[in-house]
């Protein structure tokens, strides 16, 4: 199995919970932004960061219909998120993300 495909699922997986988590809570958004900023503020910015800063100014169902979805400029954006950089949407315990490395796995087969 091709790494980059089961690590592509992981962050689909990962990124459809971030969905459920803003749509209750739509200040992680703002806390994506800080990141963004953070990001903006490096030398070495990257091309991604203004898309990045794009996006997160958009309604959150559009920020939550793009990141959850299959399209290419979904999977292309998730590769440099922000999301796994916002504290309170790390996911911190080990099984909790073996777990989803081998449900990543099973579904790439």
């Amino acid at each position: 199995m091709h790494r980059e495909i089961v690590n592509d699922r992981l962050k689909l997986m990962y990124h459809r919970l971030v969905v459920r988590r803003l749509a209750r809570d739509a200040s992680l958004i703002e806390d994506a932004r800080k990141v963004v900023a953070q990001w903006q503020e490096e030398p070495e910015r990257r091309t991604f960061v203004g898309e990045w800063d794009s996006l997160l100014s958009q309604p959150p169902d559009h920020i939550c219909r793009l990141i959850g979805s299959r399209s290419q400029d979904a999977t292309r954006l998730r590769l440099s998120s922000p999301f796994p950089h916002v504290e309170r949407l790390r996911i911190g315990d080990e099984a909790i993300r073996r777990r989803m490395w081998r449900k990543a796995l099973l579904s790439a087969r």
